[in-house]
C-alpha cells in the first residue's frame, strides 16, 4: 500500500479542506490518484470524500490509495503502552536488605606541591582546547592545568582573588595550588597552579551541526580581583594550557574486580561526605523474571558497571536504569560508584523494575492484545470501555456511552494469563449503546 502511494508524492497535490483542522491531500500521477485524510484536531470527525462517509479519528491521517477505500489510519495501531513499577529489592527474599560498602581515595598526584613542578601532560597548547577533541571519548575527565608567575610588586599578589571560567558544564573542579576552591583564593609569590577538572556526562548526538556543539572549558579564564575601588583582570585563556586525560581511578581500573587495583586497597570503615572518593558494592544476583533494576536515592556523579566490570555508564541522576543484560542471575553483581561532591552512599537503594499496568485500545473490528512482561500474570482489569471512550496511554476516562458487560467479558478473558487477545466487536463485549456514528473503541487496562 505504502508502495502505491509513494510513487505519486512528487506529483501535483491540491488540497481538499473540509472544514478547520481537517483536509484532504490529493495525489494524481498518470490518470491514477492516492489520497490522505487528516484530523488535527482532538474529535474524531465525519467527513464526507467522494461521495463516501469517512470517519477520522483524532489526530490521526487516513491513507485511501485509489482515494476511495480506506486502508490505513494512523489513530487504529493496537499498540500496548506498559507502565513500570519500582519494588524496594529487599522485599525479594533472596536479596539483602543493606548494602555493604568499601571506598578508597581517588589521588592527584599532580595538585601535590612536588607533583605541581612538572606536569606531565597529554597535550600542552597555548589556547583552551575542546574537549572532545582532546579526550577523544577515551573519559569523561579532562584537566586544564595552568601554572602563573606572581612577583613582588604583582597586583594580584596576597589580594582576594576569584577565578572565572567560561564552561560548558556539565561539571568544573577548580583547584588553585592544590587547594579545592569554592569561592576566592590568594596568589602566593612564585608560581601558582590552576588545575580545572572538567566533567561531561555524554554528548549531544542529535541535531543541526551536533557534532560543532563545544564542550569542556570553552571561554575565557580569567583572574578578577577588586584593589582600591579598581577592577584587576588577568586572562589566561592564551598561557601555556597542559592538558591531562582522564582520573588516576580510572587509569588504574579502580572499576574492574579483576584488576589488582579493583580488588585491593579497599578500606571497610566507610567514609562519607568527601570529596573524590571511589565506592564498592557487591550484591547477590537477581533471580526470577524482573525486567531489570534501579539504582537510586543520591544526587551525584556515579558510575554504573556491566557484570563484566569491563566498561562503565555514567550518570548525572538519582535514579538510574540498570539493563536487566548488565546483570549476573547467579554469583554476584559488583557495583562502582564515584563521589565528587561528598555523599553517603548508605542512601543507595536497588530497586526490581516490573510492568505495572498494561494499557491498550483498539477499534471495532481488530484485535486487542494485552501482555504482562517477565513472567507476571494479569491479576486484573481496572478498565474495560467500550464505546467512545476518551484519553490516552492509561489515562482513559469513560465516554457518554459505553457496554454495560465489556468489564465482565475482558476480566474473564484476561485475568489469571500472561497476555490475551480478543476481537473488539459488539458480539463479544456487549452491545456499545453508541449511536452517535462515531467508530466504536475498547479501551483497557490492566493490572499486572
Amino acid at each position: 500500500m505504502l508502495r502505491v502511494s509513494f510513487q505519486f508524492c512528487c506529483s501535483n497535490s491540491p488540497v481538499h479542506p473540509f472544514a478547520p483542522l481537517k483536509k484532504a491531500t490529493i495525489f494524481a500521477l498518470g490518470g491514477n490518484q492516492s489520497c490522505f485524510i487528516s484530523n488535527w484536531d482532538t474529535k474524531d470527525a465525519n467527513v464526507a470524500f467522494n461521495g463516501k462517509a469517512c470517519k477520522i479519528p483524532a489526530w490521526s491521517v487516513s491513507i485511501l490509495p485509489d482515494c476511495n477505500d480506506e486502508v490505513y489510519n494512523t489513530a487504529k495501531l493496537n499498540t500496548q503502552t506498559s507502565l513500570m513499577a519500582r519494588r524496594a529489592a529487599n522485599h525479594v527474599g533472596e536479596e539483602p536488605e543493606t548494602l555493604h560498602w568499601q571506598w578508597r581515595s581517588e589521588t592527584f598526584n599532580h595538585l601535590r606541591p612536588k607533583g605541581r613542578e612538572n606536569v606531565a601532560g597529554d597535550y600542552t597548547a597555548n589556547k583552551l582546547m575542546d574537549q572532545k577533541e582532546v579526550a577523544n571519548d577515551t573519559s569523561e575527565y579532562l584537566w586544564y592545568i595552568n601554572n602563573l608567575m606572581v612577583n613582588e610588586g604583582d597586583p594580584l599578589l596576597g589580594k582576594s582573588t576569584s577565578l572565572q571560567v567560561d564552561t560548558s558544564g556539565y561539571i568544573l573542579h577548580a583547584f588553585v595550588n592544590g587547594r579545592y576552591i569554592v569561592v576566592n583564593v590568594q596568589l602566593v609569590k612564585g608560581q601558582n597552579q590552576r588545575a580545572l577538572l572538567s566533567a561531561t556526562v555524554g554528548f549531544t548526538n542529535y541535531g543541526a551541526f551536533f557534532d560543532l556543539i563545544p564542550a569542556g572549558v570553552t571561554g575565557a579564564v580569567v583572574l578578577v580581583s577588586s584593589i582600591n575601588n579598581t577592577t584587576v583582570t588577568r586572562d589566561l585563556s592564551t598561557n601555556k594550557w597542559v592538558y591531562k586525560v582522564g582520573i588516576p581511578g580510572e587509569l588504574r581500573k579502580f572499576y574492574d574486580v579483576t584488576s589488582r587495583c579493583g580488588r585491593h586497597g579497599w578500606r571497610e570503615d566507610l567514609l562519607v561526605n568527601r570529596k573524590f572518593v571511589w565506592y564498592k558494592t557487591c550484591r547477590p544476583g537477581l533471580q526470577g523474571p524482573r525486567k531489570g533494576a534501579r539504582v537510586g536515592e543520591w544526587q551525584e556523579h556515579w558510575p554504573i558497571l556491566d557484570k563484566h566490570a569491563r566498561q562503565h555508564r555514567w550518570l548525572l541522576s538519582y535514579m538510574y536504569h540498570v539493563p536487566r543484560s548488565f546483570l549476573n542471575d547467579e554469583g554476584s553483581n559488583t557495583l562502582v560508584l564515584f563521589e565528587e561532591f561528598g555523599g553517603n552512599p548508605s542512601f543507595v537503594t536497588v530497586q526490581t523494575l516490573t510492568v505495572g499496568r498494561a494499557c491498550t485500545d483498539a477499534y471495532e473490528g481488530s484485535t486487542l492484545e494485552l501482555s504482562c512482561q517477565g513472567g507476571q500474570r494479569i491479576s486484573k482489569i481496572s478498565t474495560a470501555s467500550f464505546g467512545n471512550p476518551t484519553g490516552k496511554e492509561c489515562g482513559y476516562q469513560q465516554g457518554t456511552c459505553e457496554s454495560l458487560t465489556a468489564l465482565a467479558a475482558v476480566t474473564r478473558a484476561c485475568v489469571g494469563k500472561p497476555s490475551c487477545s480478543m476481537t473488539v466487536s459488539e458480539a463479544f463485549l456487549g452491545p456499545s449503546n453508541c449511536n452517535d456514528g462515531q467508530p466504536r473503541r475498547l479501551a483497557v487496562v490492566a493490572v499486572c
